[in-house]
């Protein structure tokens, strides 16, 4: 089915209920339609079209591939802290013994040396209240955490790479509120190439900033929307696509400021699209 104007031979996207009978529109003719005199209730046409489909599959995938790192990442985090903690106990155990005998004396913050880590201790009056701080297994050089090495306090566990002390290179880290990062460090903070499972829900896999989502990527919400593209400190701004989960709706255009601003297309299921221009988030036109 061709458009209602004679001279175009574009597929119709569009129909339109101003007539006796509904009339058949393309894309391209529908803004020079809806200027005509009369009333126009305009739908979309029915005609079915697998166009969305690879869309919609790439949302699965990319849905799926955060959630398989995701799973694969804890479970690595936690075979890695279990054996950590068994290492720290039985330490901390030997430790303990030798404050007893009093053959090992420790002040408040002090490193120990073990091998080729160290361990630092929160040392109160007696040796039954010492308390482990950190514990670090791996290179140290002039003191300083360099190379490949296990990190573990109260806040995190890391495993990966370090430099004149920082967390530096490539390396997991799990929080102890749940969020994991997995990806490319600089001065002990997310910088580069990265993928983080947020305690909140979200799923991100993309370009970092001193810990900020910034860059291209690809952020996954809890309730199952996508959004790819570009983002600023953690905000989406530039081009990117928004895929909405429920509806199967995709809205690819310019955002600022987390919110739509610019021109934009919205591409229905029955790939159907309704090009649309933003101000602020405010819908303008059409």
């Amino acid at each position: 089915m061709n458009c209602f104007y004679k001279t175009c031979q574009r597929p119709v996207e569009f129909a339109c209920k101003c007539a006796k009978q509904r009339i058949f529109i393309c894309n391209s003719h529908l803004k020079a339609h809806k200027k005509e005199k009369g009333f126009h209730c305009i739908e979309f046409s029915s005609k079915s079209s697998n166009a969305i489909r690879p869309i919609l599959d790439k949302i699965k995938q990319v849905k799926l591939t955060v959630l398989i790192k995701s799973k694969t990442l804890i479970r690595q985090v936690e075979n890695e802290a279990l054996a950590i903690l068994d290492i720290i106990s039985k330490l901390k155990s030997e430790l303990i013994k030798r404050l007893h005998k009093g053959n090992l004396t420790i002040n408040y913050a002090s490193s120990i040396g073990v091998n080729a880590g160290y361990i630092e201790f929160a040392y109160t009056e007696s040796y039954e209240k010492c308390i482990m701080k950190d514990f670090y297994k791996g290179v140290i050089i002039n003191g300083k955490k360099e190379g490949i090495g296990i990190l573990v306090d109260r806040t995190k566990k890391y495993i990966g790479e370090f430099k004149n002390d920082k967390r530096h290179g490539k390396g997991l880290n799990i929080k102890e509120n749940g969020e994991i990062y997995d990806g490319e460090w600089l001065n002990d903070k997310y910088n580069g190439k990265g993928n983080c499972t947020y305690s909140d829900g979200h799923l991100y896999e993309g370009q970092f900033l001193d810990n900020l989502m910034d860059g291209y990527g690809v952020l996954t919400y809890p309730k199952s929307d996508i959004y790819e593209g570009n983002f600023k400190k953690n905000i989406l701004n530039g081009d990117g696509k928004y895929y909405y989960h429920s509806s199967g709706e995709i809205y690819e255009g310019k955002w600022r400021n987390g919110i739509k601003h610019g021109a934009g297309v919205l591409l229905y299921p029955n790939n159907a699209r309704a090009y649309q221009n933003y101000y602020k988030g405010e819908l303008v036109s059409l």
